[in-house]
């Protein structure tokens, strides 16, 4: 998957966890400024990217920084597949 395809996938999930309707969130909104945007929301908001991408994000990556915005997240995950991947190739 594409990096853009990996953000608009993100933003999406997060529209969805929010119930934003508006098409105000971006690649680089600042998530920690929506409101509703909490501990629990994260956890569902990333069960919700992992469920879909059928893969899950690298525990090493799951940090504050990354839930930062919809790019740092897309960010972290295709570096996970990218992990997952090699990981497959070198066993």
């Amino acid at each position: 998957m594409q990096q853009e395809e990996m953000v608009n996938l993100v933003v999406e999930a997060v529209r969805l966890e929010i119930q934003e309707t508006t098409g105000a969130i971006g690649a680089t909104t600042l998530l920690q400024e929506l409101k509703g945007f909490d501990s629990l929301l994260v956890a569902n908001l990333l069960e919700r990217l992992e469920s879909h991408l059928g893969f899950e994000m690298d525990p090493a990556l799951i940090l504050p920084e990354t839930f930062v915005s919809p790019l740092t997240i897309a960010e972290a995950l295709m570096q996970s597949q990218l992990r997952m991947q090699n990981d497959v190739l070198s066993h």
